[in-house]
């Protein structure tokens, strides 16, 4: 993969990370991008340099606001594109994100801009994220499950387009806008136990739990 192409998937990960408001650990992002964390840091050192990030040791880094411009610009193509591939093409949507981060990269404003008028100007990715602009570029749905309480009756509204976590969704038949009752946290195990669909139980890790979104009922 092209330097450059990394780069940008590092922008990506952090933005999706709510990285243009609070600072993201290295850890987060390394889980996000399913990578090592010594690559992370690596990366985030070279992100410094060239001043798309700022990096406070043992709190994370948050993007700068070129970083942000350049956040922007390639989630936007790579949402709008997975949702080309879900709607035109029907694509199975565990497998829309593999196909968007090749064609992400592609420099041609005017293909993007093509995307979004046949698709008469989205404002959501099929994974409940907003299609940002350099106006308009705020998660409406911020709050992870790490964040509520047992006992709390949610509604699962985004997720980080993680592969393995797109995978896992399918498996259990969880899709966005269904209600939950997150009715265990096992703080030993680091585990998210919920049911949903009446009387199916589902289960988080703490790191997956993070990567998903809800809102209470």
């Amino acid at each position: 993969m092209k330097r450059s192409n990394v780069k940008e998937n590092y922008l990506k990960a952090i933005f999706s990370l709510n990285g243009s408001e609070e600072y993201v650990s290295n850890k987060l992002i390394a889980e996000s991008l399913n990578i090592s964390a010594p690559s992370v840091t690596d990366m985030i050192g070279r992100l410094v340099d060239e001043k798309l990030v700022e990096s406070i040791p043992y709190k994370g880094v948050r993007l700068t606001k070129t970083g942000l411009e350049s956040a922007i610009r390639v989630v936007s193509k790579h949402r709008i594109t997975e949702l080309f591939l879900l709607e035109v093409l029907k694509y199975d949507i565990t497998q829309v994100h593999k196909d968007a981060e090749t064609i992400e990269h592609l420099d041609s404003e005017y293909f993007f801009k093509k995307l979004e008028e046949l698709l008469d100007y989205p404002k959501f990715c099929p994974h409940g994220s907003i299609i940002p602009t350099l106006d308009n570029y705020q998660e409406v749905y911020r709050t992870p499950l790490t964040e509520y309480e047992e006992g709390d009756t949610l509604v699962f509204r985004r997720c980080i387009d993680k592969p393995e976590l797109l995978d896992y969704l399918q498996q259990i038949n969880l899709h966005l806008n269904q209600t939950i009752k997150l009715t265990k946290i096992d703080s030993t195990n680091r585990i998210f136990i919920f049911s949903y669909q009446d009387d199916e139980t589902g289960y988080f890790s703490f790191d997956m739990a993070q990567l998903v979104f809800f809102e209470k009922a």
